[in-house]
C-alpha cells in the first residue's frame, strides 16, 4: 500500500482527493514527498508509542486497547497520590 492510500485510508478520505491535496501542495511548496515523509514520520511515533506501552509494532488492536487502560489506570494512581 503507497503512503497516498495509507494516509487516504487513516483519515477516511477518497485517493484521489487526497492525491490532489498533494498536487496542490507539491506546487505551491515545490516540495514532493511530502505524503512519503508524513507516512514515515507517523511510523516513527507510532513506534515510539507503542515501544512506550511495552509492545511490538506487529501488536494486535486488543493489546493496545489493554495497554492503554492498563497505562491510564497507572497513571490515575499516581495522579491520585500527588493529589
Amino acid at each position: 500500500m503507497t503512503s497516498l492510500e495509507m494516509i487516504a485510508k487513516i483519515l477516511r478520505v477518497d485517493k484521489t482527493y487526497l492525491h490532489n491535496v498533494d498536487d496542490c501542495l507539491s506546487k505551491t511548496t515545490g516540495k514532493t514527498g511530502m505524503l512519503d515523509q508524513i507516512m514515515e514520520d507517523n511510523n516513527e511515533k507510532m513506534t515510539q508509542a507503542l515501544t512506550v506501552l511495552g509492545l511490538a509494532r506487529e501488536a494486535k488492536a486488543h493489546e493496545v486497547y489493554e495497554a492503554l487502560v492498563k497505562r491510564v489506570g497507572m497513571d490515575d494512581e499516581r495522579i491520585f497520590k500527588v493529589l
